[in-house]
């Protein structure tokens, strides 16, 4: 009897167990859909399994596009006359991309006379050319900076043309007559003249890699027409040929110095005064009187080899000169603070001999004057004998005794003997 009650006990007991494990996965399960229906899971419970995503390599940035600088696409002169233009001029350019002002320049003044001092060239590509004073310039399309100038052209435009390199062919009113540079600035060739009796040119263009065609309005005798000239590189030497009996006239004849001051002159302010200086060495120098301290005195010579007009600055009413003796004197000062420079003629251009400087440069110490000759200091009488040395003040003349008006220098240039 004991051992079937113990039987039948444990056949209850594993019953129990049975019902316990079933009602509690019931449980469990219901459990598990009501908290994933409300979105987490009990404190406690079981965590949630680990996701473990798919590695994947990141994605490249994107760099941020570069802002590139915008070029004007054209380019407007507003020109400006100083004092009622009479004395000065200058050019103030505005650069557009479509209507939108990227860029303001005011160019330097430039004296102002029967010529264009300013001179309109173009846009290329990322530059702006122009030509100011004399002056060729180029400047930064974007930004209107100055990117380089060559001063050597000295003239005002009359005609210009570029070929596929960018190089630049001009020609100016009085002159040159020819004159190459290519886009970085350089010159390449310069011509003042090709026969003093064609002047006047007015257009210039490219041939081929080598030649190119000058055209001149003026020939013999005053005659109107188009005289074509051809300027060829040989040998790496640039050379012109003229139409039937334009023949090559050497620079020491007269006519050539002649035209070339005159044309010269007609290329600049007036002055007060104008005269030929004999210094002896073939061809006289011209001199030009300033109106003003502002203006100052020019001292010219022509130079024989390349027929250009070749000058110097000068303080007004300063020079002195020897005459047949190739030496000229200047003093000029300012506010108690004087100069000495003695000049001649060299290779067509006009060098310095000798330089000096004296006055009263310690204001504590009034009328106590320094000396210096040379770059060497040292007392009035060692800077009067370096001097001396150099220019004999004894024989000195001044310079504008003989001076007369610009049309009447004009009318001693144009007597073409």
């Amino acid at each position: 009897m004991k051992k079937k009650m113990g039987l039948i006990l444990a056949i209850l007991l594993a019953a129990c167990s049975l019902f316990t494990a079933i009602a509690g996965c019931a449980l469990g399960g219901w459990w598990i859909v009501r908290t994933a229906k409300k979105g987490g899971w009990p404190v406690g419970a079981a965590a949630e399994p680990t996701v473990i995503p798919e590695v994947t390599s990141a994605p490249e940035e994107t760099p941020a596009p570069v802002e590139t600088a915008r070029a004007a696409d054209r380019v407007e002169a507003e020109i400006v006359y100083e004092n009622g233009g009479y004395s000065s001029v200058h050019a103030v350019l505005r650069g557009y991309r479509g209507s939108e002002l990227l860029w303001t320049r005011t160019l330097a003044s430039c004296p102002a006379t029967e010529l264009d001092a300013f001179n309109d060239i173009g846009l290329f590509d990322d530059l702006y050319l122009c030509c100011n004073g004399g002056t060729l310039m180029a400047l930064d399309a974007c930004t209107g900076e100055t990117a380089w100038e060559n001063g050597d052209f000295g003239g005002s435009v009359s005609g210009f043309d570029v070929d596929e390199q960018r190089n630049l062919y001009l020609t100016g009113y009085y002159g040159p007559a020819f004159f190459l540079a290519d886009i970085d600035g350089n010159t390449l060739c310069r011509m003042e003249n090709f026969n003093p009796e064609y002047y006047w040119p007015n257009r210039v263009r490219k041939l081929d890699e080598n030649a190119a065609e000058v055209v001149m309005t003026m020939g013999p005798e005053g005659e109107e027409g188009e005289f074509r000239f051809r300027v060829e590189k040989e040998n790496g030497v640039w050379r012109w040929s003229g139409p039937d009996g334009a023949q090559p006239v050497s620079h020491t004849d007269e006519r050539a110095w002649k035209t070339a001051y005159a044309n010269w002159i007609r290329g600049q302010e007036e002055y007060d005064g104008y005269c030929l200086l004999d210094a002896g060495i073939g061809v006289p120098l011209l001199y030009l009187k300033g109106m003003s301290t502002a203006q100052g005195d020019l001292l010219c010579v022509y130079d024989e080899k390349s027929g250009a007009v070749n000058s110097i600055a000068l303080w007004v009413e300063s020079l002195s000169y020897v005459p047949g003796a190739n030496l000229f004197w200047e003093r000029g000062g300012h506010m108690d603070i004087y100069y000495d420079n003695v000049f001649a003629v060299q290779d067509g251009r006009i060098v310095l001999l000798g330089a000096g400087q004296f006055g009263a440069e310690d204001n504590t110490r009034p009328g106590a004057y320094t000396y210096s000759w040379q770059g060497r200091q040292g007392t009035e009488a060692e800077y009067l004998s370096g001097l001396q040395a150099v220019f004999p003040m004894q024989e000195a003349q001044f310079a504008g005794l003989e001076a007369c008006g610009r049309e009447e220098i004009l009318a001693q240039l144009d007597e073409i003997s």
